[in-house]
Order: C-alpha cells, then sequence, then structure tokens
C-alpha cells in the first residue's frame, strides 16, 4: 500500500513539474530562458566529459571524484563489454605473484628465486609457463648467479614450453628521462619501441627450437586494447641507421605457444591440465583465434577486450608455492604451507613493482594482471575488433537521420516526440550491444557520445518548439483588433424622441 502511495506521489509531482514546465515556456521569455539553460547545460557537459576522461579510472576504489565516472569512456566501455562472453568454468590462467614485501632486494637472490618457482612449477605439469619479467644481462652481475638460473630454466623448458618477456626503452619514457639522447633520434615513431639487452633464454635450447621464445612486454597507452606486435629496434643506435623489425607481443607469444602445445598433445597423447575430451575443442578455438590474430596484425589493428578484475583472475603467491614444497628460504617462516591448486593450463609468473604499475579500467595495476588478462582474453576467443571508421561514421549519420525523422514525423506533439527518442536511445542500445559487440565481435567509442548528442538534440528541439510555440501565441495576441468601447445612448426623462 506504501508503494501505491509513494508511486502516485511521484506521479503527481511529475505531472506538476510537467504543467509549470509547459506554463513557463508559453511565453517567450521564459522560453528564452530555457534555451540559453539548454546552451549552458551542453557546454557543461563538454566541460565535465573532457574532466572525466582525465580523471582517474572508473572503478569504486579509485581517487577520483565519483560522479564523474558515469561521463568517463571507460565506465561506457565497462558498460557495452563488461565480462561479456566471460565464463569462469572456462579460466585457463593462474597467475603467480611474487608481491613485494617477499621480493630479496638482492637483485641475484630474486632472479634465482624466480628460477626456483619455474622449476616447481613445471613440476605440476602445466601446458605452458610465461613469465611476466624481463632478465637483463647487468641487472645481476654474478656470472655463477646468471648460469645457475639459466640451468634451472633450460630443465624446466625440458617439461614444459616457457615464454618469457623482452623489454623495451619506450618512445614517452626516453623522452622524459633523456631529452639530448631523444632529440638525436629523430627517425623515431611513436609506435616504435628499443629493446633492452637481455639474457637470450632461448639459446639453451638450441636443440628444441621454439620451446623457449620470447615477446615484448610493452603495452600501449590504451591498455584495453591487446598489442599485438610492436615495430622494434635492436638497440637505440639502430634507430638512425635501420628499419624496425616486428616483434610479437608477450600474450601473442603465449597464445601460439599453447595452441602449438595442444597439438602435441593431440599428436603425443600428452597429459595436460584439461579434461581429455576438451583438448581437441580447445585446439580448434584457438587455432580460431590465432588466424584471427594473424589478420589483426597485417591490417595492424589491436583488439579490444573484456577485462577481468583481480578478485575473478586466479592469482596466487609464488612464495606460498614455493613453502610449500619445503624449499628454504628465508621469507618462508611468514607463509603457510598450504598452497591452493595449480591445475591450470597456463601459468603466468609476475611480480608486484612499483615501477610497472600501469592505469586500467580496473584500477592502478601491476603489468603482470595486465598480461594476464590479455592472454586470458585471448586464449579464451574475448577479443572485439574495433569498428572501421567509415561504419561509425555510416552509424552515426543514420542515427542522427533516425532522431531528426522523429523530431519532424512528431513535431507537433513535442511530448510523444521526446517519447519516442527516448525509445530510439534504448534501441540504439540495443542494436550496438548485441549486433555490433556480441554477434560481430566489433565495438566503438562512439556510443557515449551519440548518446550525448542525442539528448542535447531532444532537449533543444523541445526547447525551440515550445519558444516558437510562445512566440505564435504572443503574435495572434498583439494583432487581435481592440473591441470599440459601447456608446452612451442619451436618456429623455419625457419619452419623445429627439428632432
Amino acid at each position: 500500500m506504501r508503494t501505491i502511495n509513494n508511486s502516485r506521489r511521484l506521479s503527481s509531482l511529475g505531472a506538476r513539474i510537467w504543467r509549470v514546465m509547459l506554463k513557463r515556456l508559453q511565453h517567450v521569455k521564459g522560453a528564452r530562458q530555457w534555451q540559453i539553460a539548454v546552451y549552458v547545460l551542453l557546454f557543461a557537459g563538454l566541460v565535465m566529459l573532457k574532466l572525466a576522461e582525465d580523471a582517474k579510472p572508473v572503478p569504486e576504489r579509485s581517487d577520483g571524484p565519483r560522479y564523474l565516472r558515469y561521463l568517463s569512456g571507460d565506465y561506457w566501455y565497462r558498460f557495452a563489454l563488461g565480462e561479456i562472453l566471460y565464463k569462469p568454468a572456462d579460466r585457463r590462467v593462474v597467475l603467480l605473484l611474487l608481491r613485494e614485501e617477499d621480493t630479496p632486494k638482492d637483485p641475484c637472490a630474486r632472479r634465482l628465486l624466480e628460477g626456483t618457482v619455474a622449476s616447481k612449477v613445471a613440476d605440476t605439469n602445466p601446458a605452458l609457463i610465461v613469465f611476466d619479467a624481463y632478465f637483463g644481462p647487468r641487472t645481476c652481475p654474478s656470472a655463477a648467479d646468471n648460469k645457475r638460473f639459466g640451468e634451472m630454466i633450460a630443465a624446466a623448458s625440458q617439461k614444459v614450453p616457457i615464454v618469457y618477456g623482452r623489454g623495451a626503452h619506450w618512445y614517452p619514457d626516453v623522452r622524459a628521462e633523456d631529452p639530448v639522447e631523444f632529440s638525436r633520434l629523430q627517425r623515431w615513431k611513436e609506435n616504435e619501441i628499443v629493446l633492452r639487452d637481455t639474457l637470450r633464454l632461448e639459446a639453451l635450447r638450441p636443440d628444441a627450437p621454439g620451446r623457449i621464445s620470447e615477446g615484448a612486454l610493452a603495452v600501449g597507452t590504451d591498455t584495453r586494447r591487446i598489442p599485438l606486435r610492436w615495430p622494434a629496434f635492436q638497440s637505440l643506435e639502430a634507430v638512425q641507421h635501420q628499419e624496425p623489425q616486428p616483434l610479437e607481443t608477450l600474450a601473442v607469444k603465449a597464445l601460439r605457444a599453447y595452441h602449438q602445445r595442444l597439438s602435441d598433445a593431440l599428436r603425443e597423447g600428452l597429459e595436460l591440465p584439461i579434461a581429455r575430451d576438451e583438448v581437441n575443442s580447445e585446439y580448434d578455438e584457438t587455432g580460431r583465434v590465432v588466424s584471427e590474430v594473424s589478420d589483426l596484425e597485417r591490417n595492424r589493428r589491436d583488439p579490444y577486450t573484456s577485462f577481468l578484475s583481480e578478485q575473478q583472475l586466479a592469482i596466487q603467491s609464488s612464495m606460498d608455492l614455493v613453502c610449500a614444497l619445503s624449499c628454504q628460504w628465508s621469507g618462508c617462516a611468514h607463509h603457510n604451507s598450504g598452497f591452493g591448486d595449480v591445475k591450470f593450463p597456463i601459468v603466468v609468473i609476475g611480480r608486484v613493482d612499483p615501477s610497472d604499475m600501469h592505469e586500467s579500467i580496473i584500477g592502478r595495476v601491476p603489468g603482470a594482471v595486465l598480461q594476464a588478462n590479455y592472454i586470458e582474453s585471448l586464449v579464451d576467443g574475448r577479443i572485439f575488433q574495433p569498428l572501421a571508421t567509415g561504419w561509425q561514421v555510416f552509424l552515426i549519420v543514420l542515427w542522427l537521420l533516425m532522431l531528426g525523422y522523429i523530431s519532424w514525423r512528431f513535431a507537433r506533439r513535442i511530448a510523444l516526440a521526446l517519447l519516442m527518442s527516448v525509445a530510439g536511445i534504448l534501441v540504439f542500445l540495443v542494436v550496438v550491444e548485441f549486433a555490433v559487440v556480441l554477434l560481430f565481435k566489433r565495438y566503438t567509442d562512439v556510443l557515449f557520445p551519440a548518446l550525448y548528442a542525442a539528448a542535447i538534440l531532444n532537449f533543444g528541439h523541445f526547447v525551440e518548439a515550445m519558444a516558437d510555440r510562445g512566440k505564435a501565441v504572443e503574435t495572434l495576441a498583439s494583432t487581435e483588433p481592440e473591441h470599440a468601447a459601447p456608446q452612451e445612448v442619451p436618456h429623455h426623462s419625457s419619452g419623445q424622441c429627439p428632432l
């Protein structure tokens, strides 16, 4: 009963506001005030859009103003894609993180710890090990420790294929850190990277090419998109004298290595952490994604992906694994020995590094979380190609033409025109979400600007129409002829007519 009364009160209040608005707009002066308000709102909306794009990412834990998140492109990106096509049962990636407090200060000790983690992971027989790490030759000055690390990686690769990261100099970083060095690199373009020196781990297995492979660790400025490959120079000196060579990213290399591992499992009957009856379908699905990625690489188009939060990803502690397997490390005293299940096909080994944090639509996260998301998306086929520019222009023109037709068709019935426009907005959302995104697996950034333009266009048309109606009423009132005053009839007391 209370709900019914509240509904009646709200409907009564809405009707009262509508009557006041109509009455107000019957006068030209009031209509002009509404017109000014529309233009002020338009300008304020554009300013808020700019502030929203410059603010921090949209998750609730963001430090940015909460009310701005509804205007940001990231918010509407999550609205359009979100966790679309994601099924928790299909997870293929587990992320083993070495947290900052567990990371040894000595770089050589840290490298040996990562080698130990790889050795212990290989004993669990996953399909693939991926290192979200860069192994610089001068990071650890001890040749003996580097040799021991190489031996552990070579031994692990005999059981499981390994993909590791290749560090790179990034265009904005060099420009900010060393302007003098940057100024002489005239041929360097923003979409190119310069590779750092690294331990060439693939040289450890010359007898088995492809058993160990490397991929670029660099991610783009738009973290919503999965980088597929980078034009790469081997050194800063090569920028001025050589042409860049394409190098696939860590996620793409992991996808190809996983697909090859599935092929080996089908051919040789290998045991993998996947149900035997699913291996064949998994191989077909990853083969389709590999083909799609190759086409995107040829067209130089990086796809979008729907992100999984840190709560949805399978994340475990590297130290918990090491300590659970009775390996003697000083940090084991602070870790429980109950380690979770690592029976996932792909194991990503990374660490939390303050220098490797990235802004994303799921917040500020370590690079390892981004890479795990990219690999999971590629393996799962959750990639969305950017809609071609021509199609985006066509959709916007069609959208505006539809709104213009609604305004013209219902010009005499303004309330119905607004209602039909709202219905058009809902139809547009459905078309974009289900036809473009779900059926064709495409994504466009024009979704929210189109809705914003539609709202301004319709409200502006409403005010203009009411202003025209007010002017018509005023004009009609000013041109209406005045009534002549009635003349007095003289009164004659005698009752005789005048001569």
